[in-house]
C-alpha cells in the first residue's frame, strides 16, 4: 500500500526587496521566512516557495532602495506603479507555478502586492501573515509610499478577504480588529522564534570587542530603535565610573547621527559601529556580547506592536536581554531571570537597568544559559509551526466568518 503524499504548502512573498539570500539586507525578514518554511518542513510538509526577492537582481535587495524612496516623492509614485505592475505579473506567475499543486498558500504581506486571492477563489485556503500595519508605517514612520490611501485600501481588503490572518503580537491583533474590521476569531497570534541550529554555541568561537562589560545591538539603525538614548545613558553612567562597551551590528539612516552622538557623549572609544554583516554570520558577531539590547520605543500610533526577532536570536546565543518593557520582551524576561526590562520612554529607567546590569555582571553568563534553555524549549520555529498547523487546521475546517456589516472609522495618522 502506497504512503499518502505529504501535505504541500505554497509560500508566497511578493516584496522584491525581501530575499532569503545570505547577503540579503533585511536580515529579520530573511530569518522569519526561512523559519516558517523550515518549521513546516520539520512538521512533514513539502514547501514550494515563490519568493520574488530571490528572483530579482541583488541591486534590488541590497538595501539602498528604501533610502532613495524616502528622499524622493516622485520616486515613491514610480515605486507604487512598479509595485502594482509587479503584483499583477507575479499573481499570474505564482498561480502558474503553484496553482493546483498545493493544499494551502501562506503569504507574507507586502505593500500593494497581494498574490493569494486567486488561490482562494480556486478553493485553496489562503493564509496571510502580517508583520505590522504597513499602510500606517509607510505613511508615518517612514515615507516609502506615494499613493498611501490606495495602499491602505489594498491592505485592509487583503486582511478581510484571506481565510486566516497571522500577526506577530496581541497588540497588532487588537489594532487590526479595530482599524481594519477583521473578525478576531480568524486571527492567530504567532510571535517570532528562532532556528536554534543557526546559533550553535559549539561552532561559534568566542570573541571580545572590549575588556569592559559589552552591550550588543543587531538590527536596522532606524529611529524607533532609539540607540541614541542608550548612548546618552552610557555617557552619563561613565561619569559615575560605570564603564560599558557598545557594539552595533547593522546599518541605516541613523548611523551617522548616532556615531556623532557617541563622540559628543565622550564614549566614542567604547562604541563600535560594525555596519551590515551577512545574515549567516550574525551569531559569530553576537558571540562577543555580554548582553543583547532591544530598546524599541513606542511608535507614533501609541504603542509598539512588533515581535523583534533579535530577542530570540540573542537568547539563542545565550545572551540575556536588556529590553524595553513591551509584550514580547516581557513574556521572555518577566519571572524568568533571563534579562532586564526598562520603560521605553523613560531615560532614568534605562539608566537604572544599566546599573543593575553592571552590579550583576557576574550573573550574566548564567542568565544567558537560562535564556537559551527557554528558547530551546518554547520558542523554536519547529514548535511555532506545529502549533500553527494545529490551529490553522481547526480554523480552516469551518467557513470564514462574514465581515462586519460596518467598518470602524479609520484613525487619521498625521504625518510627522
Amino acid at each position: 500500500m502506497s504512503r499518502p503524499s505529504p501535505p504541500r504548502l505554497g509560500y508566497l512573498s511578493a516584496a522584491p526587496t525581501v530575499s532569503t539570500r545570505p547577503d540579503a539586507y533585511s536580515a529579520g525578514p530573511r530569518a522569519h521566512i526561512l523559519g516558517v518554511i523550515n518549521g513546516f518542513r520539520a512538521q512533514g510538509w513539502t514547501v514550494d516557495p515563490f519568493i520574488v526577492g530571490d528572483r530579482v537582481g541583488q541591486r534590488v535587495t541590497k538595501g539602498t532602495l528604501q533610502a532613495r524612496l524616502e528622499r524622493s516623492p516622485a520616486l515613491r509614485l514610480a515605486g507604487d506603479a512598479a509595485r502594482l505592475l509587479l503584483a499583477a505579473r507575479n499573481r499570474r506567475a505564482a498561480w502558474a507555478e503553484l496553482g493546483g499543486r498545493v493544499d494551502w498558500v501562506y503569504e507574507r504581506f507586502a505593500t500593494m502586492q497581494v498574490l493569494g486571492r486567486r488561490f482562494k477563489r480556486q478553493g485553496i485556503p489562503w493564509i496571510l501573515e502580517t508583520q505590522g500595519l504597513f499602510y500606517y508605517e509607510t505613511r508615518v514612520e517612514r515615507s516609502t509610499v506615494g499613493l498611501s490611501r490606495l495602499a491602505e485600501r489594498i491592505e485592509k481588503a487583503a486582511y478581510r478577504d484571506c481565510d486566516a490572518l497571522i500577526c506577530i503580537s496581541p497588540t497588532l491583533k487588537e489594532l487590526i480588529v479595530e482599524e481594519c474590521g477583521v473578525p478576531p476569531d480568524k486571527i492567530l497570534v504567532v510571535p517570532n522564534a528562532v532556528e536554534l541550529e543557526r546559533f550553535s554555541l559549539e561552532k561559534i568561537p568566542n570573541m571580545r570587542y572590549f575588556e569592559d562589560l559589552t552591550i550588543g545591538f543587531v538590527g536596522a539603525l532606524i529611529g524607533w530603535q532609539v540607540l541614541d538614548r542608550l548612548i546618552e545613558a552610557l555617557g552619563d553612567l561613565a561619569q559615575e565610573g560605570l564603564r560599558f562597551g557598545l557594539v552595533v551590528v547593522g546599518d541605516g539612516v541613523m548611523r551617522e547621527s548616532w556615531e556623532a552622538l557617541a563622540g559628543r557623549c565622550g564614549i566614542a572609544d567604547r562604541v563600535r559601529f560594525l555596519g551590515r554583516v551577512p545574515a549567516t554570520e550574525v551569531g559569530r558577531y553576537m558571540a562577543g556580547f555580554d548582553i543583547g539590547y532591544a530598546g524599541a520605543a513606542a511608535m507614533q500610533i501609541g504603542t509598539m506592536y512588533h515581535s523583534p526577532i533579535k530577542l530570540y536570536e540573542y537568547m539563542a546565543m545565550a545572551k540575556p536581554l536588556l529590553a524595553s518593557d513591551f509584550a514580547d520582551a516581557r513574556q521572555l524576561v518577566e519571572g524568568r531571570d533571563t534579562g532586564f526590562l526598562f520603560a521605553a520612554d523613560q531615560p532614568e529607567s534605562l539608566k537604572a537597568a544599566l546599573r543593575r546590569v553592571h552590579a550583576e555582571r557576574h550573573r550574566l553568563p548564567r542568565m544567558g544559559q537560562a535564556a537559551r534553555a527557554l528558547v530551546a524549549a518554547e520558542h523554536t520555529w519547529q514548535a511555532r509551526a506545529g502549533a500553527m498547523i494545529e490551529s490553522l487546521g481547526s480554523l480552516l475546517a469551518v467557513p470564514s466568518p462574514a465581515p462586519a456589516a460596518s467598518l470602524p472609522v479609520t484613525r487619521e495618522f498625521a504625518a510627522p
